[in-house]
């Protein structure tokens, strides 16, 4: 029987069925090796940079420089593959090698997929920590509070924790507001609620997004933000002031009885 074999030409062609660009070359099921048969240049490259082999990578862009600026049918490059793949060795090689050519005048901002996304957006998607910090300080890559807000869409908490110092406190309330969307982690939850320092200003504010995040997530998930608060501060906090009776009253009994909560 023969042995089949996926090959990276066989990922890219169905990576755009994977839904939100799930990290597809992760999944388990998925065999994946070296293509033996006839590719092009640039799948060579996207290859290497899979398999983490530099100096292959070295070659092909030494060889052909254009490579660098190529793009697929998503109008991914191979920065971007880089990213998403957490591949630091290999962002900072084709930042060394377009830098001469394209940084200079913006590329890493300006070189986004079909999708409107840049390296960084991916590097967060997958988080690779490491990737997101050589990006922004290194190749410059523009961040501001949409990039922070992706980081608490994906879950990525890591990354929040990188963008809020230098977004500053005030991006709590933004923070916040995505965070009620009700598309994000328990982590972030947890995180958000570390960094507020109530009474912080905008009660009313701040009582309207509690509530969103009540009705959105399961109670032990929206604990987490009250946990973060007074695990950060010592303090008990004011939900009594913020939240519905109704919403206390589970509040107090998930506190008083967390077992009765497990597999929520």
């Amino acid at each position: 029987m023969k042995r089949i074999v996926f090959c990276i030409f066989f990922m890219l062609a169905t990576r755009s069925f994977a839904g939100d660009l799930q990290p597809v070359f992760n999944k388990p099921e998925l065999q994946i090796a070296p293509s033996k048969t006839a590719r092009t240049p640039f799948d060579q490259l996207i290859e290497a940079i899979h398999f983490n082999k530099i100096k292959a990578i070295h070659d092909l862009i030494e060889q052909q420089p254009e490579l660098m600026d190529k793009t697929d049918s998503d109008n991914w490059s191979a920065l971007h593959f880089a990213a998403y793949f957490g591949n630091l060795a290999a962002v900072k090689l084709l930042h060394s090698k377009i830098k001469t050519y394209w940084f200079q005048s913006g590329y890493i901002n300006k070189k986004t997929t079909a999708k409107k996304q840049t390296p960084l957006h991916l590097a967060i998607m997958g988080k690779h920590q490491p990737v997101i910090q050589y990006l922004v300080e290194e190749c410059k890559a523009d961040y501001e509070d949409y990039e922070a807000d992706f980081a608490i869409e994906k879950g990525n908490v890591d990354a929040l924790k990188y963008f809020l110092p230098k977004l500053g406190d005030i991006y709590l309330w933004t923070a916040l507001k995505k965070a009620s969307s009700g598309t994000t982690s328990p982590e972030v939850l947890f995180y958000l609620g570390s960094q507020f320092k109530y009474p912080l200003g905008g009660k009313n504010y701040l009582k309207t997004h509690l509530t969103i995040i009540f009705e959105k997530f399961d109670v032990p998930i929206a604990c987490e933000f009250i946990r973060g608060f007074e695990q950060a501060t010592g303090e008990r906090f004011p939900y009594d002031e913020l939240l519905s009776a109704e919403t206390c009253a589970y509040v107090r009994d998930y506190n008083q009885h967390p077992e009765k909560y497990v597999g929520f």
